[in-house]
């Protein structure tokens, strides 16, 4: 059995993203199950935003950050996205994680 190494980089900022995008999902997921915990069916979507905006405290700030998650995270997939394909990450050692990751 062959034994392979991790080859060695430089700590750029391309190298980050993938962690960035993870950090920003976690807070997609916490900010979005405080945000359930107010948003209320039987009033409508627009009604409940309203409630959550204006009445609950820190509403406001819970809502904004989820907003701002949401729109950071889908710039720094992309980002991560495209820095995996110009730095050639998919290339050996790590052709198998770029396999098994496009089989799911």
């Amino acid at each position: 059995m062959a034994h392979k190494t991790v080859p060695l980089h430089s700590a750029t900022a391309w190298y980050y993203f993938g962690g960035v995008t993870l950090f920003l999902f976690v807070i997609q997921v916490l900010t979005g199950i405080l945000l359930l915990l107010y948003y209320a069916r039987r009033w409508g979507a627009y009604e409940s935003v309203q409630f959550i905006v204006t009445r609950v405290q820190f509403g406001w700030l819970v809502r904004s950050v989820h907003s701002w998650s949401a729109n950071l995270m889908i710039l720094s997939a992309f980002v991560h996205m495209f820095s995996v394909v110009f730095l050639h990450s998919y290339r050996k050692p790590r052709e198998v994680t770029w396999l098994a990751a496009s089989r799911c």
